[in-house]
């Protein structure tokens, strides 16, 4: 699969697309379109030497807009690789409102909270 020309739409993506090509990454841009629950989803980037979805997380509320729709599809697709980085190819991590880094277990501690309070 080789790279295509396109039009990376936002900034954060563009970011991550020119680290992809300094890196020597071949990826397509918008790979995808997965359709669950009455909605779509599209992952950012897609390195098929690698075998992983990438999306990219340019503010923290674009990821509150996104991590339900990630969290669905690996639910569906338990086989997928899905990362979410940072326009610098940085593991993405999620801030609360007062800025404090939360790590993959708080993230589950957040989630669970979410589930019980609703």
């Amino acid at each position: 699969m080789k790279t295509k020309p396109h039009k990376v739409r936002y900034r954060a993506e563009r970011i991550f697309a020119k680290f992809l090509k300094e890196s020597g990454l071949e990826f397509v841009y918008q790979p995808a379109v997965f359709h669950f629950n009455g909605i779509s989803y599209h992952p950012d980037f897609y390195i098929p030497k690698d075998q992983i979805f990438y999306e990219v997380i340019g503010t923290r509320q674009a990821y509150s807009q996104i991590r339900q729709k990630i969290e669905i599809l690996k639910n569906i697709y338990p086989f997928l690789k899905i990362l979410t980085v940072n326009p610098d190819g940085t593991p993405y991590k999620y801030r609360d409102a007062k800025g404090k880094t939360l790590g993959p277990h708080d993230l589950i501690s957040l989630r669970l909270d979410e589930a019980t309070s609703t």
